[in-house]
C-alpha cells in the first residue's frame, strides 16, 4: 500500500497550512481518481471529505471517534466546530461510528439522518494481546510490585494528572504516550512523592507488553469516542477503571470487567483503583471477563468485513459495479 504523507496536514489549526492541506488532497484526488475517499479524526476528516467533495470522488466515508465539539468547550468553538462537522456531513455517504454513544450523540446533534450513521468497532489484532509478556524487566518494574497504568497521548483531556492525584500510596504508575502534558504530570508526580515511569511515544507493536506489566488500566479521560485503549487492556486480561464518560461504559461494565467513576472525581478514582488491587482474583477475573466479551467484537477480520460490506453497498449505490 502507498502511503503519502501532506507535511502540510498537521493536528494545530493553521488557517494557511490547513488551506495548502485542502488544495494538496483536492490534487491528489483529481489525479488518482478514487473510488472511494475514507477520512478519520476531526480536522483532518473535515478537510479531506471537502477535497473529496471538490475532486467528485463518488464516495465519501468518515470514521467518527470522537465529535470534535464537546462539554467545556468556550461555545465560539464549540459552534465552530458543529458548523464545520455538520457541513462536512452533509457531503459523506455514510458516518461510522466506534460505538453506539457516537453515534446517539451524532444523531441529537443532528449531523444527520439516522441512517447515514452505523457502529463499526475499531479493529484489533486481538492474537498480539492475547499473547502479550509483561514488559516490567525491561521497565525495571519488581514483579511483586502493584501497578497502576495509562496508556493515551499526554493531553489536557485524557486526564492523566487525575491519577497522579488518586495513586494509592505504594502503587506505582506506569504512563505510556507522550504530549504537552507530560512536563505537568512529570512535575506533579514528583512534587506528589509517587513513583512513576513516563515510556514516553512507543511503536504499536510494545503495547500489548506493556499493558501486561499493569495490575490494572485507569482511563481517566474527560472525553473518548471510545477507549481504544480498554479494549485493548481487557483483552491482554486487565480491569479497567475509567472515568463515566461517553463510550467508556461500551467497554468498562462497572463491577463486570472494571469499575466507573464520576468524571473528575479524585477520591473515587482512588476507592476503584483500591477495590480492585485490594483482591487481585476479582481483578483478574474482571479482565477475563472483558477479554471473553471483547475478542470477537474488536477482532480486526470482523471489522474489516463489515466495513468491506458497507464500502460494496455505498459503491453500488453510486452506480459502480463491484466484482
Amino acid at each position: 500500500m502507498r502511503v503519502t504523507v501532506l507535511p502540510e496536514l498537521t493536528r494545530a489549526v493553521s488557517p494557511f497550512r490547513d488551506a495548502e492541506a485542502l488544495r494538496k488532497l483536492a490534487g491528489l484526488f483529481e489525479a488518482e481518481r478514487p473510488s472511494i475517499v475514507h477520512t478519520h479524526s476531526s480536522k483532518a476528516g473535515i478537510l479531506g471529505r471537502a477535497a473529496a467533495w471538490i475532486a467528485r470522488v463518488p464516495v465519501v466515508v468518515h470514521t467518527n471517534h470522537g465529535l470534535p465539539f464537546y462539554p467545556g468547550q468556550p461555545w465560539p468553538v464549540r459552534a465552530a466546530w458543529w458548523a464545520l462537522e455538520w457541513a462536512a456531513s452533509r457531503r459523506t455517504h455514510a458516518v461510522v461510528c466506534v460505538g453506539e454513544e457516537m453515534r446517539r450523540q451524532s444523531i441529537r446533534a443532528r449531523l444527520g439522518p439516522p441512517e447515514r450513521f452505523e457502529v463499526i468497532r475499531s479493529g484489533i489484532e486481538i492474537e498480539r494481546f492475547q499473547a502479550a509478556k509483561s514488559s516490567r524487566p525491561r521497565l525495571g518494574i519488581p514483579e511483586d510490585a502493584l501497578v497502576a497504568g495509562c496508556v493515551a497521548r499526554m493531553a489536557s483531556h485524557k486526564g492523566q494528572r487525575f491519577l497522579v492525584d488518586a495513586a494509592p500510596p505504594g502503587v506505582r504508575l506506569l504512563f505510556v504516550g507522550d504530549g504537552e502534558e507530560r512536563a505537568r504530570v512529570e512535575a506533579l508526580a514528583k512534587a506528589k512523592g509517587v513513583e512513576a515511569v513516563f515510556t514516553g511515544h512507543v511503536a504499536p507493536e510494545e503495547i500489548p507488553d506493556l499493558l501486561a506489566a499493569m495490575d490494572v488500566l485507569v482511563h481517566p479521560s474527560l472525553w473518548e469516542g471510545l477507549p481504544r485503549a480498554a479494549a485493548q487492556a481487557l483483552l491482554v486480561g486487565r480491569p479497567v477503571v475509567a472515568f463515566d464518560r461517553d463510550g467508556a461504559r461500551e467497554v468498562v461494565i462497572d463491577g463486570e470487567t472494571g469499575r466507573l467513576v464520576p468524571a473528575g472525581d479524585v477520591d473515587a478514582l482512588r476507592r476503584a483503583i483500591e477495590g480492585i488491587l485490594g483482591r487481585p482474583d476479582r481483578g483478574r477475573g474482571m479482565g477475563e471477563e472483558g477479554r471473553r466479551r471483547f475478542e470477537r467484537e474488536f477482532e480486526w477480520r470482523a471489522a474489516g468485513e463489515r466495513l468491506g460490506a458497507l464500502y460494496g453497498r455505498l459503491l453500488e449505490r453510486s452506480g459502480i459495479r463491484v466484482l
